[in-house]
């Protein structure tokens, strides 16, 4: 048995599946889900998944340990190149599953690809999807959820999905439920298709910049549905909207506060929880976690893309200054409860379309 599968969760039906089988196959194996949020520290994560790799199973014939997203991804230089020697020391009844996107350049994958020409580790090639092999994708998965399409409509749905396989599935699973005897004809991709899949935080800013009312409510209700909390949803917004007033300081011209943003600074904490007292000349007395100033935007280009946004839209001079302003009163009110929060968010969404 291989120590270590780096499975490519792409085709999520595809992955369900290969964990069935797995199931099936070691059904007398414990089994464990490894989640790195329910530790108090990146390394305390670390200890913990290495214990459980290096451990052998008492009272059963091996173990299999899986976890959904790439482990330590905020300090993949550090942990990853540790992870990989690691796996020296993993018993042969001991499997580790990592389901998540493939990155090629990244060093779990290349420390696993040059495992695999040992048979010690399985690296999954990413699935990539283009024209060439869009239709017969999409005719298997259609299968497996015993539907009906043809070569055009599937090449209608590929291209409103541009070619994202999680948005085709998830396209093809709607699409299920008011087909006709299980058959997706063309005409019912063009009706009832909607090319974004699974909206996220992104196509709703998308949507509000560029005064598409109707995308934008969908969005955001999309993103309700799915369970999502209103201050969570006005967190990605009050980033995506201060960025943009950022821009708006420089009127859309990014060449003219590129030295700027590098020099921008955040508090980052360290692993610990212990904290320390600080006099300061300009803030005077006060306590904080103990960690260091490291810069706000990782790619001192990072709001590039928020100043071309901004110049494209037909937004009035000073909307992003006035959007925070709105944002905070909105904070405001969800925080004292009692309120509908989906009513107040789509106020808020329609407030930001027509200002």
């Amino acid at each position: 048995m291989i120590k270590v599968w780096l499975m490519d969760d792409t085709d999520i039906i595809a992955v369900q599946e290969k964990l069935a089988d797995g199931r099936k196959k070691y059904c007398d194996f414990d089994w464990f889900k490894f989640n790195e949020a329910l530790h108090p520290s990146i390394s305390e994560a670390y200890k913990s998944l290495i214990s459980d790799l290096c451990t052998s199973s008492i009272f059963s014939p091996g173990k299999i340990v899986y976890c959904y997203g790439v482990p330590f991804k905020k300090s993949s230089s550090e942990y990853h190149s540790k992870l990989v020697k690691a796996i020296a020391k993993i018993p042969e009844n001991v499997c580790f599953i990592v389901i998540a996107r493939v990155e090629k350049s990244s060093i779990l994958y290349k420390g696993l690809k040059a495992l695999e020409a040992k048979n010690q580790a399985r690296v999954d090639e990413p699935l990539n999807l283009d024209k060439s092999n869009a239709r017969d994708w999409i005719k298997v998965q259609a299968s497996k959820l015993n539907i009906n399409i043809d070569e055009t409509a599937c090449g209608a749905l590929a291209d409103i999905c541009a070619f994202s396989p999680a948005k085709i599935q998830n396209e093809l699973r709607k699409l299920r439920e008011i087909a006709i005897d299980n058959t997706i004809p063309t005409s019912l991709i063009e009706t009832s298709g909607f090319g974004e899949g699974q909206s996220d935080i992104r196509d709703l800013g998308e949507a509000i910049i560029h005064d598409n009312g109707i995308k934008a409510h969908e969005y955001l209700q999309r993103l309700l549905d799915k369970g999502e909390p209103a201050l969570k949803i006005c967190g990605f917004l009050q980033d995506w909207i201060t960025k943009l007033a950022i821009a708006q300081s420089a009127k859309g011209n990014f060449e003219s506060i590129r030295n700027v943003i590098s020099e921008f600074k955040k508090w980052e904490k360290d692993d610990s929880d212990n904290r320390e007292t600080i006099e300061d000349e300009r803030w005077g007395h006060f306590s904080r976690l103990k960690g260091e100033s490291v810069p706000m935007y990782n790619n001192p280009n990072a709001l590039y893309y928020s100043c071309k946004e901004l110049r494209e839209s037909k937004k009035k001079a000073n909307w992003a200054y006035s959007a925070l302003g709105m944002m905070g009163k909105l904070q405001e009110r969800l925080r004292k409860g009692g309120i509908d929060e989906s009513k107040l968010l789509h106020a808020f969404v329609a407030d930001l379309i027509g200002s």
